[in-house]
C-alpha cells in the first residue's frame, strides 16, 4: 500500500483494502461495472448522489479523555 492510500484509509476516506471493495461492489452488489482496467458506476443518480455529498461520513472525532476519581494521568 502506498503511502497515499495508506494516510487516506487511516483518515476514513477510502477503505484500506480498497481492490476487495470495489470487486464486491462490482460482482456482488451490482453498484459498479467494470471496463477494461477501470470501474463505472451502474446507477448515473448514485455516482451524482456521492459526488454531491463528499460520498462519506465525516471524520469520527477523537475521543475526549473523560477522568476517574482516584486515577491519575
Amino acid at each position: 500500500m502506498d503511502v497515499t492510500r495508506a494516510y487516506l484509509a487511516v483518515r476514513h476516506r477510502l477503505p484500506f483494502h480498497l481492490s476487495g471493495f470495489l470487486a464486491d461492489a462490482h460482482r456482488h452488489r451490482s453498484l459498479l461495472r467494470q471496463a477494461g482496467a477501470v470501474y463505472q458506476f451502474r446507477h448515473l443518480e448514485l455516482q451524482h448522489h456521492l459526488t454531491e455529498t463528499g460520498g462519506s461520513r465525516p471524520p469520527p472525532t477523537p475521543r475526549s479523555r473523560v477522568r476517574r476519581p482516584g486515577r491519575g494521568w
